[in-house]
């Protein structure tokens, strides 16, 4: 490709982002941890989320990964063998239960 000025950058870098909320609000959960592990990894890529319950995490290399959120008083949500294409942006939004929720379930089975 022959370009007069300046050619645009190509990548093969891509994206996971989404956004964290509330089960039952579907309000976005804010400080919430998400961590993205790889066997490429040393340790896992952290982000919190903003006050709107939104996260990003990029530059990252084609390959799987798996994806982990942590919210104060809220179930731990995990996503495995997340699939990220050369170039690509992957959406995977998480809906946390409350922790209550989950108590509460459990004691009504008793």
């Amino acid at each position: 490709m022959h370009c007069a000025l300046r050619c645009p950058a190509q990548t093969t870098q891509g994206l996971i982002t989404g956004r964290v909320t509330d089960l039952s609000s579907d309000v976005g959960i804010k400080g919430c941890k998400v961590a993205l592990t790889a066997p490429a990894f040393e340790s896992p890529i952290v982000r919190d989320t903003s006050d709107a319950g939104d996260y990003a995490i990029a530059p990252l290399s084609p390959g799987s990964y798996d994806l982990r959120v942590e919210c104060a008083n809220y179930q731990s949500q995990e996503s495995h063998n997340i699939r990220l294409e050369v170039a690509a942006l992957v959406l995977i939004n998480i809906r946390m239960r409350p922790l209550s929720e989950v108590w509460e379930d459990n004691y009504r089975k008793l």
